[in-house]
């Protein structure tokens, strides 16, 4: 991507892993796109996904993160979160 989205140069898929609804927000007004990924093809909502940030995941779907995108591991964002014991994110990416 290439653009900086806070002073630490972090991007929205590292930033949604983090929780950081602040950085997620930044970053998408900055033009960052929702869906942009990682080098192992993961989504920020993927990664928050994957840590269980329940808010983090609400606000990106309602900015229309795509929940149907696979990693290059084959694992969606509600695979994510099923694989990490988060079962309420999951309930909240497939609602």
């Amino acid at each position: 991507l290439g653009i900086e989205v806070d002073n630490r140069g972090r991007k929205p898929d590292r930033l949604g892993g983090r929780g950081d609804m602040q950085g997620v927000r930044r970053a998408l007004q900055a033009g960052v796109p929702i869906n942009s990924r990682d080098a192992a093809g993961r989504t920020a909502l993927m990664r928050a996904a994957a840590n269980g940030h329940v808010e983090t995941v609400r606000y990106l779907l309602r900015h229309q993160a795509n929940r149907e995108l696979i990693d290059h591991a084959g694992r969606s964002a509600a695979d994510h979160a099923r694989l990490a014991g988060h079962e309420n994110v999951v309930r909240e990416i497939l609602s």
